[in-house]
């Protein structure tokens, strides 16, 4: 597992057209933390669900065991849906510290988790992908 930061890899995500330079939806080549880049690919391939920003969590100064948690911002098509069948899950996690829901830069969920830099990217990421596929978007 990787703890420091620019351990990244390039992902094919989308751009909505309210964040593009162009105006218009497309998909771009951004740097992505290694550890949860499988997640955000996966998450991106499901309908009803758009990632806008992600961190696996790093080791902020080493040697000083200061560490920060992982995030994952995802917009959803059915914000009702994913809060009645996938926050329950997501907040009886153990490695999900928060859940909440964001309006900027548009309706959308934060998940704030224990990741790289506690050795808990995987058990995290099992439970965000459970929750979402409970939420049945599509």
């Amino acid at each position: 597992m990787s703890k420091k930061w620019g351990d990244s890899v390039r992902v094919r995500v989308p751009i909505a057209a309210n964040l593009s330079h162009t105006g218009k939806f497309r998909w771009a080549l951004k740097l992505i933390d290694r550890d949860i880049a499988p997640l955000v690919r996966w998450l991106n391939r499901l309908p009803g669900v758009r990632t806008i920003q992600s961190c696996s969590g790093h080791d902020h100064y080493e040697g000083t065991g200061a560490m920060s948690s992982g995030c994952l911002w995802f917009a959803v098509s059915n914000w009702g849906l994913f809060e009645s069948r996938a926050v329950p899950i997501l907040t009886a996690g153990r490695c999900i510290e928060r859940v909440s829901r964001m309006y900027w830069p548009e309706d959308c969920v934060e998940i704030i988790f224990l990741g790289s830099a506690h050795g808990k990217i995987r058990e995290s990421a099992r439970v965000i992908a459970q929750a979402v596929l409970a939420a049945k978007l599509c």
